[in-house]
């Protein structure tokens, strides 16, 4: 509702807007892959849903770690963040060593879950 709000009383710039939309949806389709693989892990539903929370708070936080003492760790830390490569899209930029992070991430999230799934079906 928002939304058409702006473009009725607004002129908003669309590229800025279309490349924050982008951004969310990498970083929200990253963050399902890898519940997704949390989810084939275990049986339970909740026990799921709690690691996945867990996980992706974690990958959410990770940008504090620029503030370690071992500067190479922090470096480390603060590039697995998913905070971080959004940063850009939220500025309306699009920096494709992000786009690429987000795409590596959701690919490598649903490969573990294709494995998991494979897994499961030759042991049952």
């Amino acid at each position: 509702m928002n939304f058409l709000f702006l473009f009725k009383y607004g002129h908003p710039d669309w590229k800025p807007l279309l490349i924050g939309y982008l951004g969310l949806l990498l970083q929200a389709g990253a963050l399902l892959a890898i519940g997704t693989f949390i989810s084939t892990l275990t049986k339970n539903q909740i026990i799921a849903g709690a690691v996945t929370f867990a996980v992706c708070l974690l990958l959410w936080i990770l940008e504090w770690g620029q503030r370690l003492r071992d500067r190479h760790l922090a470096r480390v830390a603060a590039y697995m963040s998913v905070i971080t490569h959004f940063e850009s899209f939220s500025k309306g930029l699009l920096d494709f060593k992000d786009a690429i992070f987000y795409v590596t991430l959701i690919f490598f999230g649903l490969f573990l879950t294709a494995r998991s799934m494979e897994s499961l079906r030759w042991r049952s």
